[in-house]
C-alpha cells in the first residue's frame, strides 16, 4: 500500500473515531437536560424521550400514523416518549415553546432539505437502526404546573387518541382524513375539543369543555356525564348520544333541516328546530347533519 494511502486511511479512521466520540459525547450532555438524542432499546421496543418539566411549551404537535397516542393528566413530571419509529423516518423538534413529532410519509419527503430528519449518522450504522417491530405508541404526560400549555394538535391516520385526567384549559384538536378513535375520561380542559375524521368513533365520560365540535361524515359518538358552553356538530349520518349536566332549556339552539331525528330532554324534536332561551343563554347548540340521529339528555337530579 502506499504511503499516501495508508495516510488518507489513518485519517479516515480517525475522522470515524472522533464522529463516534463525538455522538456520545453529545447524547451525554443532552440527557443531562432530559433529552434522549438517539433512539434507545428496552424489552425489544425502540424509544425516545423528552423531559419538558418546567419549560414554557405552549404546543405539541403531533403528526403520526398507525399509532396509539395517550395524553395523561396529573403526572409528576411532564414528557413526551414514543415508541418503535424508526429512525430516519420522522422529525422530532422543541425549538421555542413547540413540541413537534412529524412523521415522514415518503421518500419524498427525505429529498426535502428544508427538513430536518432523525438520523443517527456513522453511530446509526454501528450501533443498528434501533427501529422495532413493536406497535407504535406516544405517550404525553403532564403535570399540574404545565400552565402555559394551550395547545395540543394530533394530525392522525388510523391511530386512536386516549386522553386521561387531563385538568388543564387547553385546546385538544385532533384530525383524520380517514377512521378515528377518540376516548377522553375525566378530563377538564373547560376549553375547546375539535374531532373531525371521515369515521368518527368517540367515547367521553365525566368531561367539561366549553366547547365541543365534532364533524365527522359518519359517527358513532356516546358522551355520558359531559358539561359544555358550546356543541357544534357537523355529522351526516350515524348517531350522537350526549348525557350532560347542564340544562340545556337555557341554551340557544339551532338544528337545521334534515331526516336524521333530534331528541332533547326526552321529547323528539322536529327538523329544523330552534330554541330561544327567555333570558341570556347559558350556552349554544348548533346541528348540522343529513341523516345522524343526536340525542341530548340531562343527567338527573
Amino acid at each position: 500500500m502506499k504511503p499516501t494511502s495508508i495516510v488518507f486511511l489513518v485519517i479516515a479512521v480517525l475522522l470515524i473515531l472522533g464522529g463516534v466520540i463525538l455522538c456520545v459525547t453529545a447524547e451525554n450532555i443532552a440527557e443531562t437536560d432530559g433529552y434522549v438524542l438517539f433512539n434507545r432499546t428496552e424489552d425489544g421496543s425502540s424509544y425516545r424521550q423528552y423531559d419538558f418539566s418546567g419549560k414554557p411549551i405552549t404546543k405539541i404537535s403531533l403528526v403520526v400514523e398507525d399509532a396509539e397516542i395517550y395524553v395523561y393528566g396529573g403526572a409528576e413530571k411532564s414528557y413526551i416518549e414514543f415508541f418503535n419509529f424508526r429512525e430516519g423516518l420522522y422529525t422530532f423538534s422543541t425549538s421555542g415553546t413547540i413540541i413537534a413529532l412529524d412523521e415522514i410519509p415518503d421518500i419524498e419527503s427525505l429529498l426535502d432539505f428544508n427538513t430536518t430528519f432523525s438520523f443517527g449518522g456513522i453511530r446509526q450504522f454501528l450501533v443498528g437502526n434501533k427501529s422495532a417491530g413493536g406497535p407504535r405508541r406516544v405517550n404525553i404526560y403532564l403535570d399540574d404546573l404545565t400552565e402555559n400549555l394551550k395547545v395540543i394538535a394530533v394530525d392522525a391516520k388510523n391511530c386512536s387518541v386516549h386522553v386521561d385526567s387531563l385538568d388543564l384549559k387547553c385546546d385538544i384538536t385532533v384530525a383524520a382524513e380517514e377512521q378515528l378513535t377518540v376516548t377522553a375520561k375525566d378530563t377538564h380542559t373547560f376549553s375547546a375539543l375539535t374531532l373531525t375524521a371521515n369515521n368518527l368513533a368517540a367515547m367521553l365520560d365525566n368531561d367539561a369543555f366549553d366547547t365541543l365540535i365534532l364533524t365527522a361524515e359518519s359517527s358513532d359518538v356516546k358522551a355520558s356525564q359531559i358539561s359544555f358552553k358550546n356543541l357544534d356538530c357537523k355529522i351526516d349520518t350515524g348517531t350522537a348520544d350526549i348525557t350532560t349536566f347542564d340544562n340545556i332549556a337555557f341554551y340557544d339552539v339551532e338544528v337545521g333541516a334534515g331526516r336524521g331525528s333530534v331528541r332533547f330532554g326526552g321529547m323528539d324534536r322536529p327538523r329544523p328546530y330552534t330554541q330561544k332561551p327567555a333570558g341570556d343563554a347559558a350556552g349554544t347548540i348548533r346541528i348540522e347533519s343529513a341523516n345522524a340521529d343526536f340525542s341530548i339528555t340531562e343527567m338527573a337530579g
